[in-house]
């Protein structure tokens, strides 16, 4: 049987049930998000959209384009004493690659595959994962104001402006 890696973006009602188990499977196993599996899911369902890879019908890499709550917007900012405005409506994350994929452009081909979709937003983005950085740098985005929460970054995205400070 020949392997097969199809790329997928679409709306989260969408996606097929095992997939989306898969999602949420996948963002969990990835240990940055603490939330509960059911809130998961509830946040999932109010993305703009997900991207995901398929390898033989198993998801192994996932990306999301999310709706965040205001509150929770206005509190990263703030825990990063980021100077910039509040603009930044949506927020890429529940970036998450299976283990055994990692390190093989899995991500940046997903992540090239949605910037298609929403490379005209302004984006933030947080992580622990000095990877998802390297990566997130490839798309333009930059760190903005102090790391917080120990070791949490916060990365913004202007629309289709480059960026030119790499910090």
């Amino acid at each position: 049987m020949r392997n097969s890696l199809v790329t997928v973006v679409t709306q989260p009602t969408n996606i097929k049930l095992r997939y989306f188990k898969q999602i949420i499977d996948l963002i969990k196993t990835g240990g940055e998000v603490k939330t509960s599996r059911g809130d998961l899911k509830r946040y999932l369902l109010r993305a703009d959209l997900i991207a995901y890879e398929l390898w033989n019908d198993r998801v192994i890499c996932t990306a999301t384009l999310k709706n965040p709550f205001n509150s929770y917007r206005t509190k990263v900012f703030n825990s990063a004493k980021a100077v910039t405005n509040l603009n930044f409506k949506k927020e890429l994350g529940y970036i998450a690659t299976r283990p055994n994929f990692e390190g093989k452009g899995h991500c940046t081909k997903l992540l090239k595959q949605l910037f298609r979709e929403i490379s005209a937003n302004s984006i933030y983005a947080t992580t622990r994962k000095p990877a998802i950085v390297h990566i997130l740098g490839k798309f333009n985005f930059s760190q903005t104001g102090k790391t917080y929460n120990k070791d949490l970054k916060l990365l913004i995205y202007n629309g289709t402006k480059q960026h030119t400070s790499r910090r």
